[in-house]
């Protein structure tokens, strides 16, 4: 996984968790995480399997997944994918991904 110079591509508004898998070009899926229930929920599913979830494997494979993360004053954290998000992304053949830190 690799950081990238900047992280103005995918970047979403203050307080957000962005994803974007894109291949030749093109933006494939663009997602976010989502809270299950009330937003007070601790149970989510994260934006990377969202952003996975609606394309095709022949499609993921060798893609970029740029993953973004802000405070709410817009500055960047870190947004390493999780363990989990990571093997899924490896499963469908995502090329490289791009995280904020």
């Amino acid at each position: 996984m690799h950081r990238p110079e900047s992280c103005s591509p995918g970047c979403g508004g203050a307080g957000a968790d962005e994803r974007q898998l894109l291949r030749d070009g093109r933006v494939l899926s663009q997602a976010y995480n989502k809270h299950l229930g009330s937003t007070n929920s601790r149970m989510s599913t994260h934006a990377e399997e969202n952003a996975l979830s609606g394309v095709r494997r022949c499609d993921a494979r060798g893609a970029i997944m740029i993953v973004v993360r802000l405070n709410n004053l817009g500055e960047p954290r870190l947004s390493r994918p999780c363990v989990r998000c990571a093997r899924i992304s490896i499963k469908l053949g995502v090329r490289t991904v791009y995280f904020s830190i």
